[in-house]
């Protein structure tokens, strides 16, 4: 097999490949495809090399398992799959092939057995209701609402110490990077999955679950824990600072419905002036936000509420998503929240209805903002964390 191996192109080297495994295992197998299935020749010869390279990793996954017990926890195109992938690595670390032709070999198989995969990225990826939109895509959303929240550019100027510049500054920068770390995600899914594949000893089945179906339960979750404790804490210093009483310590729902109290904010809001807000805001997104807000209804509904949705969405998790809180159902224009029953798992925790319900936290914020500069104007509401921060850096 190792003969002459810098001399083969990455297709070369899977034919030399498929016939060391025919030679090992003494089979002879033949394969046909139907020209007339495919539009050109190429997708047709294509086609065919899928069937023969399918065929050698199930025929050397069997063999190997065969001969080595411990290779049978996963399944025979994984094994298969995996000996190719170890057989490569070795042959790079021997120098009898270059790192460009192992790259070139490693893309090349994975476009012939698995590129349905990378193709069925974006399904998963995207939110399932109303309509098909990317993850990329409502992540960059609730970025460019933050971003653009006048509070938190330049609306007033606060100190770099006030928690009333930092709670939508550090919004802004956990969505940033949690877009940064999808599109790397999404961009390196080939080689990710393959060297789990080399590395691990699971049915492709399970490798799916953890790179693709875990791996969006993974954004949900930790949008839904940073942006939710980033929000409680927020509204705990301001009950601290202005020394708000407290009707209830134990009722989270409760830090939000005693600040409004305390700063005279009537505990409403009208969804479609929160859509419109949405809609003047997100610019660059406005194909998107047309498409889900245009014709919200001027439906009222309770600040507190839309606070309640957020913890209980949060609180679900610590219970792999049943929820111990009946909520009703709410429409956001095309945007549904379907029914909660208290016992039942929480069905409309998408990626899309959580951020919509923050981007709703976000405006109720700043309604909290104004009113608290409204009181004591650019007064110093000192962020703890950002000064203890800063004083480390200067040392």
């Amino acid at each position: 097999m190792n003969k002459d191996l810098k001399e083969l192109s990455a297709i070369d080297y899977i034919d030399r490949f498929e016939q060391a495994v025919f030679n090992l295992t003494d089979s002879d197998p033949h394969f046909s495809v139907d020209i007339s299935d495919y539009e050109t020749l190429e997708e047709g010869q294509t086609a065919l090399k899928q069937q023969s390279l399918s065929t050698a990793l199930h025929l050397y996954g069997s063999y190997s398992i065969e001969n080595d017990d411990s290779l049978d926890t996963g399944d025979i195109i994984q094994v298969g799959s995996k000996m190719f992938l170890l057989e490569l690595s070795q042959f790079l670390h021997e120098d009898s092939i270059t790192i460009t032709q192992y790259n070139e070999i490693k893309e090349r198989f994975f476009s012939l057995i698995f590129i349905k995969l990378k193709e069925s990225l974006e399904t998963f990826f995207s939110s399932i209701e109303p309509e098909k939109i990317l993850f990329e895509d409502i992540i960059f959303f609730l970025y460019e609402y933050t971003y653009r929240s006048p509070v938190h550019t330049d609306k007033y100027n606060f100190d770099v110490l006030d928690i009333r510049r930092h709670t939508l500054g550090r919004i802004e920068i956990s969505t940033m990077n949690k877009y940064q770390d999808y599109k790397s995600n999404q961009d390196n899914f080939e080689n990710n999955f393959l060297e789990i594949l080399e590395k691990f000893n699971s049915p492709i089945k399970k490798i799916l679950n953890i790179t693709i179906t875990n791996k969006e339960v993974e954004y949900r979750t930790s949008f839904l824990n940073s942006i939710y404790f980033n929000i409680e804490h927020f509204l705990s210093d301001l009950i601290q600072e202005f020394e708000i009483p407290r009707t209830d310590r134990k009722n989270k729902q409760g830090l939000l419905k005693d600040i409004l109290a305390y700063f005279s904010i009537e505990d409403e809001l009208i969804l479609s002036d929160v859509t419109q807000s949405i809609l003047d805001r997100c610019i660059e997104s406005n194909e998107i936000v047309n498409s889900l807000f245009s014709n919200t209804k001027p439906t009222k509904q309770k600040m507190t509420d839309i606070f309640l949705r957020i913890i209980n969405m949060r609180n679900s998790l610590h219970s792999n998503g049943f929820v111990n809180k009946t909520e009703s159902h709410l429409s956001i224009g095309k945007l549904k929240y379907k029914k909660v029953t208290k016992g039942k798992q929480h069905n409309s925790m998408g990626l899309l209805n959580t951020i919509v319900l923050f981007i709703f936290m976000i405006y109720i914020l700043e309604k909290i903002i104004d009113a608290s500069f409204n009181k004591i104007g650019n007064n110093l509401i000192e962020d703890k964390y950002t000064k203890y921060i800063q004083e480390n850096l200067n040392k």
